[in-house]
């Protein structure tokens, strides 16, 4: 199955503000580096919100979040980020 966000723990973030171990900046960070990732439709706007984006695998790329690790994702053209998750 295919879903936008895999990690509960991000999706949780984005009502509660927390994340279990992160302070409250880095959660503001992961919780605003998501939102961004759900709205990139194309590789374009990826790469402008995300200038260090960087491929893990053939199918898995990542972000770096201030204080929070990494953002590791899957892509699917014209569709955009898939499968988000963090990673410490």
């Amino acid at each position: 199955m295919i879903t936008r966000i895999l990690d509960q723990r991000l999706s949780e973030a984005q009502f509660t503000g927390e994340i279990e171990g992160l302070p409250a900046s880095a959660v503001i960070s992961a919780v605003m580096a998501v939102d961004l990732l759900s709205a990139a439709k194309s590789w374009r706007d990826l790469r402008f919100m995300f200038p260090d984006v960087a491929r893990l695998d053939e199918v898995t790329w990542q972000v770096s979040i201030l204080g929070a690790g990494n953002i590791a994702f899957n892509w699917i053209d014209s569709f955009g980020p898939v499968n988000l998750r963090l990673k410490e």
